[in-house]
C-alpha cells in the first residue's frame, strides 16, 4: 500500500514515542519543522545505501568534453589543456541531474560499431550489449563558468546505469520505507528528545534493514559474480572506481553510531 511523507515522518515519530503527530510537513509544530529539515537528505542518504530496484535508471550520458583523437573529437593536440578530460581519461560526460549514485557505465549495443567488430554478424544481428561496464570515475570540473559533477570514463558513447531520485512515494519499496522510517527515527531522537541510546538503536535498525535488501534486491533481478580478492583490494588497483582501503564495492557506507 502506497503510503505519503506524512505517513512516514508520522510513523518515525511514533518510534521515539513521541505524543503529537503532524498532519502537514509545513505546519508550525516542532516536530514537523524537524521532519521537514531532515526527511529530504535522509530519504537520498536511504537511496544511496543499497541498489533499490525502483530507483533504478538507464540512460544517455551527456558528453562534456574528449581526448583529442577520440570519435567527433579534434584531431590531435600538442599537449593536454583543460578543454580535455583529466588524464587517463578520454572522455567527460555530466553527472543526470537526478542520479544519486552512478553505478555502472556500459557500451552501446552491437549495431553501433566504431570501427571493425570482432564478429561478422555485424548490423544484421540483435542489439545486445558486450562484455562487462567499463571503468569510470565520478567527480566534478568546470564547464565554462558552471561547476558540474561529472562522470571521466574511456566509454565511447557511454550509457549511464544509476540509482535516481525518486521522490514519488507511491513508488518506494517496502524495506525502503521501513529503512526511511528508522532512519528518521534516529535523528529525530536526538533533535526532539536527545536520547543517544534510541537514535542508535535506531539507526542499527535501518543499517540491518538495507542490509537485507541489498539481497533481495538482487535476488530480483540479474546476478552479476565480481569478487574483489584481498590483494587486489589492498592495492586499490580492482573494483568500480578508484577508493580507499576499506571501500566495499559496490554499495556505499551505512549509518554511523554516536
Amino acid at each position: 500500500m502506497a503510503v505519503s511523507e506524512v505517513t512516514i515522518c508520522n510513523r518515525a515519530l511514533q518510534g521515539i514515542a513521541t505524543r503529537s503527530q503532524i498532519a502537514s510537513l509545513t505546519e508550525s509544530s516542532t516536530e514537523a519543522r524537524n521532519c521537514n529539515l531532515i526527511y529530504e537528505p535522509t530519504r537520498d542518504e536511504v537511496l544511496s545505501m543499497a541498489f533499490w530496484n525502483f530507483t533504478t535508471k538507464t540512460d544517455y550520458l551527456s558528453v562534456l568534453k574528449q581526448a583529442p583523437g577520440t570519435p567527433g573529437g579534434v584531431a590531435t593536440a600538442s599537449q593536454w589543456s583543460t578543454a580535455f578530460p583529466a588524464p587517463p581519461w578520454l572522455y567527460e560526460y555530466g553527472v543526470p541531474q537526478d542520479c544519486i549514485q552512478m553505478r555502472s557505465v556500459i557500451q552501446q549495443p552491437i549495431n553501433a560499431y566504431v570501427g571493425v567488430p570482432f564478429t561478422s554478424n555485424g548490423q544484421a544481428s540483435y542489439p545486445y550489449f558486450i562484455g562487462a561496464g567499463a571503468r569510470f570515475e565520478v567527480t566534478s570540473d568546470v564547464i565554462g563558468n558552471d561547476e558540474k559533477n561529472v562522470v571521466l570514463t574511456n566509454q565511447y558513447q557511454a550509457i549511464g546505469i544509476y540509482t535516481r531520485r525518486v521522490t514519488n512515494t507511491g513508488l518506494f519499496a517496502s524495506q525502503f520505507v521501513e529503512a526511511l522510517v528508522q532512519a528518521l527515527s534516529a535523528k529525530l531522537a536526538l533533535a526532539l528528545n536527545g536520547n543517544v541510546a534510541l537514535a542508535n538503536a535506531k539507526f542499527q535498525m535501518a543499517n540491518a534493514i538495507i542490509i537485507q535488501a541489498r539481497a533481495s534486491d538482487a535476488n530480483e533481478g540479474l546476478t552479476i559474480i565480481d569478487p574483489m580478492p584481498d590483494w587486489l583490494a589492498i592495492r586499490d588497483d580492482y573494483g568500480y572506481n578508484a577508493a580507499d582501503v576499506g571501500y566495499v564495492a559496490p554499495f556505499g557506507p551505512l549509518f554511523g553510531y554516536l
